[in-house]
């Protein structure tokens, strides 16, 4: 038996307060931390597995001589530190690109800052994981990963501290298990009367579960100001966790083995109802993502084609890496830190235009005269828009840069309203009557239905009760030719508007844009399909990946011999909430029947009946002390009052109702649209047609495509079952396979496979292109913006009158109990402590809501904020400290590790 303890700290940037106070934090945190690597030269330390917190301690401390001094004990103390691997602690339940420029960034980062990255995948509070992690971290030579949500095993099998993680492309990690948490050890050396204690219970409750006898222990907490070395007070290593997973596999590697998403909240939350909270932080998040790698990056490694100045976008991808990580991009933190990520999403979306004028021009150079299309999907694509009062028409070829004829037909408008509707083209039959829409292929139907649910959940997690009032007030042809119509539908309620525009053309897709204004709050508004289909499987697009769901997933209770180790809230019963990103439908046979989404990232299953994308849900208390579905409390009880979404908001949706084998095709054709550019050429040339063609391929979808030194990089995944393959074309020269860790191979055949389930990677070396620079050049399609109004809400006076009564309430029991503890000795002394920190903190998070709500000074909030964290610590340091004498837990005011009452 070995233990290894592994010192670190868990630093959430921005939750119940902002960076501005947690950038505070770091110059005191770091003289700490660097006075212990001075003291014991055996010493190691974790810094979250990020590098963001170095660059907010740069900006903390100011001065050029401060910043020289920080750096130079950095590289003093860089053997001892694990730097990296990633920029931020961003949610991996949606990151696609964004995952691999998260790992890019922080590599680059860490080896500027210490010269030599941590290796290591650090994930201890993400709330969950996609399939592909694993295929992702191999990328940059990464084998090993620590994670804490998300795990689950078999009901037959009993959790493990270490197995194999495994991408459904046999990619896989050795995953070690934080099964009791990621602060087992935390502040140990406060209370060293029972230090040694509480190590062998420690250990005594891991030794059962760990296949290698190799114990991860972990002394680090949640923005703990004051980092410690165990070692002072106890026999203990201290190591990095490259060190502990060695150590795992000279012992015995795991024979477990875990494949696909890591998705399950029976042993530790995953939070579901994250990822409709805040719905316009999602679409922000989207549009940016989108615009960059889809639009942006694109034009740019054209435009180095003849510039040989490739345009980087290290400052936008930061911004939204920023607001990916999980705290901010889930929605559950304080307003304050979510008006800081509106602004940064909007400062990113002005950059870009600004950049996409000098790029157009810039590409413009290898474009024919007159309309062109980029096409990155490896499909022919087929595009309708609408431009004013004008539908515009386009089919661009697969993966290539070419003129297309671009057909334009005026509408006129009609505003006719009616009761039946209906639609017919190659692919489906839609059928509108009295507001029930239904659209039929092959036999099959399906419903459509806007439905509105009580929930009685917090930022965090949906309680989704029974139906509430929705109205269908009226529907109204806008317009119709012979090749497309556009209807409106009007629905009201006391708690939300929906007003939804559909699109139809002669395409499988129906575009949907949905405008939402939300008034009241506890409410989730969902766009359901329904069908009598018994056969159907539930379909979810996922980064890189493409799924298959249950109806729902039903928790059992964990094995009672792992209870005593399960210290944060879990989910229990039944969930019916899930991920998806892009793409969610229903599959049977050879048919799909499903939803296109820029930016909703959640939907509700509908057991025996269909799936609802949730298009957002309002609630306006950050975390609740009870919500049903989930044991405890999931972090600060703070009042949030612009999370009931009280403003106007548009999302943006598509049907598509075809086959699968057109799936991709399709998905591209709406969540990639080919780049429609108006080439003005200062000289005008009779005959002269430019074109480049680049690839085209089958059962691909493209990812990014960036411009480099000698080529250009483009990246593709494979999402589905079976092999698929791209064929390049001629004009490509060479094409080179980039590997893992950057190597280049290269393509001696101009056809490649890429195999089911497959992230590809490759340089394509073109040949020769020459043009003539235009004189104007205009990005006719698509449109790189989002509509999304004003926040409306304000603090109801009665909901803060209630938290100051309280607040003062909390306040004197704390006190009281403080002075009780005086007079106590020995372990009573101790649970009266806790019982006095536990109402302290309470009353803290009160105070700082109220000061937040009312506007109070900067310094005020922060200052607060600053008692709050202490509190925090506190309360769980002693909390941690009596689990050593109350292993088996006590009353949910003392110890709750038996019920799983603890904060996350």
């Amino acid at each position: 038996m070995k233990h290894i303890v592994i010192c670190h700290t868990h630093w959430d940037r921005e939750w119940f307060a902002p960076v501005s106070f947690t950038r505070s934090l770091l110059p005191n945190f770091f003289e700490k931390l660097f006075e212990l690597l001075g003291e014991d030269p055996d010493y190691e330390f974790v810094f979250d597995g990020q590098t963001l917190m170095l660059d907010d301690l740069t900006e903390a401390l100011g001065s050029e001589e401060e910043t020289r001094c920080f750096m130079d004990k950095l590289s003093e103390f860089s053997a001892r530190l694990g730097v990296g691997p990633y920029y931020g602690q961003i949610d991996w339940r949606i990151a696609e690109e964004a995952a691999f420029r998260n790992i890019e960034l922080g590599l680059e980062k860490a080896r500027y800052l210490v010269g030599r990255p941590m290796k290591v995948g650090w994930l201890l509070d993400n709330f969950g994981f996609s399939s592909q992690v694993p295929q992702i971290h191999n990328f940059f030579g990464i084998d090993t990963v620590f994670l804490w949500r998300g795990v689950d095993f078999p009901e037959s099998q009993i959790p493990q501290t270490e197995f194999l993680w495994k991408s459904p492309d046999g990619s896989h990690l050795l995953a070690i298990f934080a099964l009791d948490s990621y602060r087992n050890l935390m502040r140990v050396c406060d209370f060293p009367e029972v230090a040694q204690q509480r190590l062998e219970m420690v250990k005594r409750r891991l030794e059962s579960f760990s296949p290698s006898k190799v114990l991860p222990l972990f002394d680090g907490y949640d923005l703990d100001p004051e980092p410690e070395n165990p070692g002072r007070l106890l026999d203990v290593e201290t190591k990095l966790p490259e060190a502990f997973a060695s150590l795992v596999r000279q012992f015995k590697p795991p024979r477990v083995v875990l494949e696909g998403e890591l998705n399950s909240g029976r042993l530790v939350c995953v939070f579901p109802g994250t990822l409709s909270t805040r719905q316009h932080l999602k679409v922000m998040n989207w549009t940016c993502e989108w615009a960059i790698t889809k639009v942006l990056e694109p034009i740019s490694a054209l435009a180095a084609l003849v510039s040989n100045h490739p345009v980087e976008f290290k400052e936008e991808w930061e911004l939204v890496l920023q607001n990916l990580i999980h705290d901010s991009m889930c929605g559950v933190s304080v307003d304050e830190v979510h008006r800081e990520m509106e602004r940064r999403y909007t400062w990113v979306l002005n950059s870009l235009r600004e950049k996409l004028k000098t790029l157009s021009l810039q590409a413009g150079c290898i474009m024919s005269e007159g309309i062109t299309a980029f096409n990155t999907n490896p499909y022919k694509s087929e595009v309708s828009f609408l431009e004013g009062d004008t539908l515009c028409t386009f089919v661009a070829p697969a993966g290539s840069i070419a003129p297309v004829k671009l057909e334009r037909e005026e509408i006129i408008e009609k505003h006719e309203e009616l009761d039946f509707f209906s639609w017919n083209n190659d692919y489906f039959v839609f059928k509108i009557c009295g507001g029930i829409l239904k659209i039929e292929r092959n036999g099959r139907e399906v419903e459509l239905t806007p439905t509105i649910f009580r929930d009685n959940g917090d930022t965090y997690s949906a309680a989704l009760k029974e139906e509430l009032p929705l109205k269908h007030v009226r529907t109204e042809l806008r317009w119709q030719t012979d090749k497309a119509a556009s209807l409106y539908l009007e629905y009201a309620s006391d708690y939300v508007d929906l007003h939804v525009d559909l699109l139809f053309t002669r395409r499988p897709i129906v575009e949907i844009k949905a405008h939402i204004s939300g008034r009241k709050s506890g409410y989730a508004l969902v766009f359901g399909m329904k069908t009598d289909m018994r056969d159907m499987e539930i379909v979810a697009g996922m980064p890189f990946d493409r799924v298959k769901r249950p109806e729902e997933t039903v928790y059992s209770e964990p094995p009672e011999q792992v209870r005593p180790l399960l210290v944060a809230a879990r989910e229990v019963g039944a969930n019916r909430i899930f991920p998806f990103k892009d793409l969610i439908g229903l599959h049977e046979g050879r048919e799909f029947f499903g939803f296109f989404a820029k930016g909703v990232y959640s939907y509700l299953s509908l057991p025996r009946e269909g799936i609802a994308p949730i298009l957002l849900r309002s609630v306006e208390w950050l975390s609740k002390k009870s919500v049903e579905g989930r044991i405890g409390d999931a972090g600060p009880v703070m009042y949030v009052p612009e999370a009931r979404m009280e403003r106007d908001l548009t999302l943006n949706l598509a049907l598509y109702l075809g086959p699968c084998t057109s799936l991709d095709q399709w998905a591209g054709v709406y969540l990639n649209p080919p780049i429609l550019f108006e080439v003005d050429k200062a000289k005008r040339r009779e005959n002269t047609e430019q074109r480049l063609c680049l690839y085209k391929g089958e059962n691909v979808v493209f990812s990014a495509m960036i411009p480099l030194s000698d080529g250009i990089f483009c990246r593709f995944y494979n999402p589905n079952s079976e092999s698929g393959k791209l064929e390049f074309s001629e004009d490509i020269s060479d094409v080179w396979e980039v590997t893992p860790e950057g190597f280049e191979k290269k393509v001696g055949k101009r056809t490649v496979e890429v195999p089911a389930k497959k992230i590809k990677a490759f340089k394509l070396i073109l040949t020769a292109v020459k043009g003539e620079r235009p004189k104007n050049v205009k990005v006719l399609y698509p449109f790189i913006f989002w509509d999304i109004g004003k926040d409306r809400a304000v603090p109801d006076p009665n909901i803060m009158e209630e938290m100051r009564e309280q607040m003062a309430r909390l306040e004197r029991e704390g006190m009281d109990l403080l002075r009780l503890g005086q007079t106590k000795n020995g372990l009573e002394r101790y649970e009266v402590l806790f019982k006095a920190y536990k109402r302290l903190r309470e009353a803290l998070e009160l105070k700082l809501s109220i000061a937040q709500n009312e506007g109070k000074s900067k310094e005020e909030r922060m200052e607060i904020a600053k008692k709050l964290n202490e509190m925090r610590v506190k309360r769980r340091s002693i909390e941690l400290m009596l689990s050593a004498f109350q292993q088996d837990g006590g009353d949910d005011d003392e110890s709750s590790s038996r019920n799983g009452q603890f904060r996350a």
